[in-house]
């Protein structure tokens, strides 16, 4: 009898011992899914509309999605134009350095007119299903009737999405919707309701934001049918019907409006109640590898779970609800507002009084640890119709990685940050439905990284002229980057570059030294560079809807200008002037030593930090280790340092790693007796604006130039 009575607890036991191991597997397979880094692009465009003649010009953000940070480890970006069909005008390669870059393509007849696209990406995405590469539409003008545009007809449709995926009889359902046109594009309505098989009203007043997104809720009644009307802002009215709704279910649902706290209801109804109410049921809230687990049982078929937003990730939240074997039933996506965030920059715009058509813009930065920053901006008239992007960095990098479809004009999401646009952004979260990173992948295994980040250009070479002699060396100039590279040779004469940075049109000089360091004749190389420009097209066209609906009317000729005066760049009557800076080096004061740096310079000291200890000054590192230029003397403050005139932040960790091949001039005072510098003295740098630095050419130099 004793044994008999033992067997339900062990049961029970083993049960939960095999759940516990089951929820560790699933655990890992999560973590183990996001090891790996992903990445997403944006591009900061001048304008989204072109003519003939013009340049597409932006600037590039990397954004590493696990860390919240700029990716620093990828250097490559490719960056392409595709026609209407998606098949490749023109691609090119771009460099990135610490996740931020810049480019332009001309429009020219390559490119044609019409309809086109604009594809940036890395090979690295390549590894994962979804690769976060950005795409905008793009149009360009070529002979536009002036005035005339297309004539479309009226297809209104309305979608359904029911909050958590589910819709449940005898249940109150929160049901997203959307209004769209005959292109799929969101359409606002004026007012709508919803009525069942009877002509009862079950919910009125709807209501939608411009793009035709909005929600409402009701109780789903057993063997009902329903029918939601929408009077459009133009008078239109257009009906659909709801779609069946389940007949056993479980619902969830959130009120993500509360400022403190996130309240999650997931509810059965009475013919699911019998079947739940003695498992295990799971709830998820996750992203990028991050996840926390709360398991339940329900009580009366409802359960009402409330979790503090301060325990929340910041951005995007996953909330998915899993069975008691971890089934993937109901997911939900929404957006946490960080309790404690407080913006990095604001921005505030002027106009002097002393000049008409200028305007002053004043940025304040919130960063206490001198942040490097980047800003990019585009000034156009504020009726212009040349840019309908849409588009946002915060979009492409705190939203875009996480939904399957597209949004129109994202950017309209993130201006601003009151209440009514925390209520819309929820809106259109809930009719995403299930997040893109699909459980059948997770559960699957992880991406594996069959493709490697890449870091600038790598050259095989091999020299075919000259015999090979033990400790030669081949020293390889660049002629605009101005870096100076030593290659071995090994037995067949052949060597390997890594990680170059090499432009279009750049000229390289080889130079092939032996163990005395004296210079042999010109060598004769064969090179191959890689990564090869692979063709690929953008099929299907997808996340390029982000523009703007309204057509594109020339009500007038555009004047277009090409040739203007010197410093002065104009945008559609915007003036923009440019001041450059110059260098003053004979203004120095007295107290300055100066040093020219020379190719036999280089061979001595390759870093910035080399010459500036032999100057006398002394090299150690902060409390947060930072690598910091200290003082001749003990007990005085560390010397002031000017690059081109500009004073800079000496705990920089990049300055003092600066290659001493793209110094040009330097000039120091390391006892504190110039003007310019303190009691701990100063550093003047100044570096080459072009040229490369090294011995004069000589017929013993081979020069390739890069065409590709």
């Amino acid at each position: 009898m004793k044994f008999i009575r033992t067997l339900p607890l062990l049961f029970l036991i083993l049960t939960c011992h095999s759940q516990q191991e089951d929820i560790k597997q699933f655990q890992e397979s999560y973590s183990d899914y996001f090891e790996m880094s992903r990445e997403a692009v944006h591009l900061h465009l001048n304008k989204t509309v072109y003519l003939k003649g013009e340049d597409i010009w932006f600037s590039a953000y990397l954004y590493d999605i696990n860390s919240g940070e700029p990716s620093k480890e990828t250097t490559n970006l490719y960056c392409g134009i595709y026609d209407s069909e998606g098949r490749q005008l023109t691609k090119e390669l771009f460099h990135i350095e610490n996740g931020v870059g810049s480019g332009h393509f001309k429009v020219d007849s390559t490119l044609g007119s019409g309809e086109r696209y604009i594809k940036a990406g890395t090979h690295w995405m390549k590894n994962f299903k979804k690769d976060n590469a950005f795409v905008q539409k793009l149009t360009i003008l070529d002979n536009v009737p002036l005035g005339e545009t297309e004539k479309k007809t009226k297809d209104r449709d309305i979608q359904f999405l029911p909050e958590g995926g589910h819709m449940v009889q005898g249940l109150e359902n929160c049901i997203g919707f959307r209004v769209i046109d005959q292109d799929g594009k969101g359409i606002m309505i004026k007012s709508g309701q919803v009525v069942d098989d009877q002509g009862q009203v079950v919910a009125t007043n709807l209501k939608s934001n411009p793009y035709g997104i909005g929600k409402f809720r009701f109780i789903y009644g057993e063997s009902r049918k329903y029918t939601a009307q929408m009077e459009l802002m133009d008078g239109d009215i257009i009906r659909a019907n709801l779609p069946q709704a389940e007949n056993k279910g479980i619902t969830l649902t959130i009120n993500n409006l509360l400022t403190n706290r996130l309240p999650i209801v997931v509810e059965a109804n009475k013919e699911t109640q019998p079947e739940v109410r003695s498992k295990n049921f799971h709830l998820a809230i996750h992203r990028n590898g991050r996840l926390t687990l709360n398991t339940f049982r329900f009580k009366k078929g409802k359960k009402t779970i409330f979790i503090g937003k301060d325990q929340l990730l910041p951005g995007i939240n996953i909330l998915t609800l899993f069975d008691d074997r971890l089934n993937p039933i109901a997911e939900r996506l929404f957006f946490n507002k960080d309790l404690n965030e407080r913006a990095s920059v604001s921005a505030s715009v002027g106009r002097p009084q002393d000049l008409k058509d200028s305007v002053n813009i004043k940025l304040k930065l919130y960063s206490q640890n001198h942040t490097p920053t980047q800003l990019s901006i585009s000034v156009l008239p504020e009726e212009s119709i040349a840019n309908s992007s849409g588009r946002s960095i915060f979009a492409t990098f705190l939203l875009d990685p996480y939904i399957k479809s597209a949004v129109d004009n994202p950017a309209y999401y993130f201006l601003g940050a009151d209440r009514k646009k925390s209520f819309e952004l929820d809106n259109l979260l809930l009719t995403q439905g299930w997040s893109s990173y699909e459980w059948k992948d997770i559960f699957n295994g992880p991406p594996k990284e069959n493709i490697v980040r890449e870091k600038g250009i790598r050259i095989k070479g091999k020299l075919l002229n000259v015999k090979y002699r033990p400790n030669s060396k081949l020293i390889m100039s660049q002629g605009t980057e101005k870096g100076i590279l030593l290659a071995d040779l090994d037995g067949n004469n052949e060597f390997v570059l890594e990680h170059l940075q090499i432009f279009k049109g750049d000229s390289l000089n080889l130079k092939l030294f032996n163990k005395k360091g004296r210079g042999t004749k010109r060598p004769k190389p064969e090179l191959v560079f890689s990564p090869k420009m692979e063709n690929d097209s953008l099929m299907p066209i997808r996340r390029v809807e982000y523009a703007d609906t309204s057509e594109i009317v020339l009500e007038k000729p555009i004047e277009f200008k090409t040739v203007l005066e010197n410093n002065i760049v104009e945008l559609e009557g915007v003036t923009v002037t440019e001041y450059k800076l110059e260098r003053k080096r004979n203004g120095l004061t007295v107290g300055l030593t100066g040093k020219k740096i020379t190719f036999e310079d280089v061979q001595k000291g390759p870093f910035l930090r080399d010459w500036v200890r032999r100057f006398g000054f002394k090299i150690g590192y902060d409390q947060k280790g930072f690598e910091v230029i200290k003082a001749r003397r003990a007990m005085v403050p560390p010397p002031i340092i000017y690059i081109d005139g500009q004073k800079q932040i000496s705990t920089d960790p990049n300055l003092w790693r600066t290659p001493t091949d793209r110094v040009d001039e330097i000039y120091y005072d390391n006892w504190g007796i110039s003007v310019e510098g303190g009691s701990g003295g100063a550093i003047h740098i100044y570096m080459k604006y072009g040229g490369i630095v090294g011995p004069e050419l000589s017929e013993k130099v081979a020069k390739v130039l890069i065409t590709e």
